[in-house]
């Protein structure tokens, strides 16, 4: 890689990182093209050869979040799977597990994604709706699949995708923000105990059925 090249990756990771700890502080609303820059010691025509705009750099920063999302996603066969009880407990919990991570790595844009959402209108209602579709196409798929194979209940998958997400979102940032500094494989094993309380057939789901112990 060559000294420029190296320069103008620096110094566009450092747009990003200044952005990313602006909109955090502010919010977006509140934040401006000056703030960034000052953050990081750069100056207003330097942000304007890599981004056109406020908004254009906060895509940016939450693009490259949705991409690792969707990898995450990308890469499960299927969230349910297993025999007994505590093997779909197992299964979801490592699909559970895998997009906790994702967030904690990149902790800020998901902040900033959590706190403005649908409430901001404008980008955010389109990004935050555009990861929310995806997710619940990718979980509903996944639920179908398992209903089909009696793996858990037949209940209205559209309903039980969206309250599954829902308390993923939720519980996300109580834990990762409010909290702080989860124990990820625990959080997403219970978070998969809870989910499947009322997802599990009768028959994996009796106290008394030693398979799922």
């Amino acid at each position: 890689m060559s000294v420029i090249k190296r320069n103008k990756e620096n110094t566009e990771a450092a747009l990003l990182a200044a952005a990313v700890q602006t909109f955090q502080e502010v919010g977006y609303a509140k934040a401006r093209v000056s703030d960034i820059v000052g953050r990081c010691g750069l100056s207003q025509g330097t942000f304007y050869l890599y981004f056109k705009s406020k908004e254009d750099i906060l895509r940016r920063v939450l693009r490259d979040f949705m991409e690792q999302m969707n990898q995450a996603l990308d890469d499960v066969d299927n969230i349910f799977d297993g025999q007994t009880s505590r093997e779909v407990r197992a299964s979801l919990s490592a699909f559970l597990e895998k997009v906790l991570l994702v967030h904690q790595r990149n902790l800020g844009p998901a902040e900033i994604l959590w706190r403005e959402g649908f409430g901001h209108g404008g980008v955010f209602a389109e990004l935050h709706a555009e990861i929310y579709a995806y997710f619940l196409e990718i979980v509903q798929a996944r639920m179908a699949e398992a209903v089909g194979k009696g793996l858990i209940r037949d209940e209205n998958i559209e309903d039980a995708s969206v309250f599954l997400i829902s308390l993923f979102e939720r519980s996300s940032f109580y834990f990762m923000i409010v909290k702080g500094a989860p124990d990820i494989p625990r959080l997403a094993a219970s978070m998969a105990r809870f989910i499947l309380h009322g997802l599990l057939p009768e028959s994996k789901a009796q106290p008394g059925n030693h398979q799922g112990k």
